[in-house]
């Protein structure tokens, strides 16, 4: 879901025919972002058939870096919430 994201972001800017505000897509795109993010948070460390994540595809779609950071940090959340996991269960065996 969230490389869909990123490129949907891209055709959206590509369209010339259509008059757009790249700030106002993105601050969609933020909120869809975290609407994604809390109901499957690891969705957004997979990568695709091509071992492309989500970070690169924002950077392929000429995204903001502001958006790219956040995007950052969510990926590193999950990381780290995943190796927290991974611990506990060391810990219980």
């Amino acid at each position: 879901p969230f490389h869909f994201l990123c490129k949907s972001y891209a055709n959206s800017c590509d369209d010339t025919s259509m008059s757009w505000d790249r700030n106002a897509i993105e601050r969609r795109m933020t909120r869809i972002l975290w609407i994604l993010y809390r109901k499957a948070p690891s969705a957004i460390i997979i990568e695709d058939n091509h071992g492309v994540d989500v970070v690169e595809y924002a950077l392929e779609a000429d995204m903001s870096m502001t958006f790219i950071r956040l995007l950052q940090d969510i990926v590193a959340r999950v990381h780290e919430h995943n190796a927290k996991k991974k611990a506990n269960r060391k810990l219980i065996q």
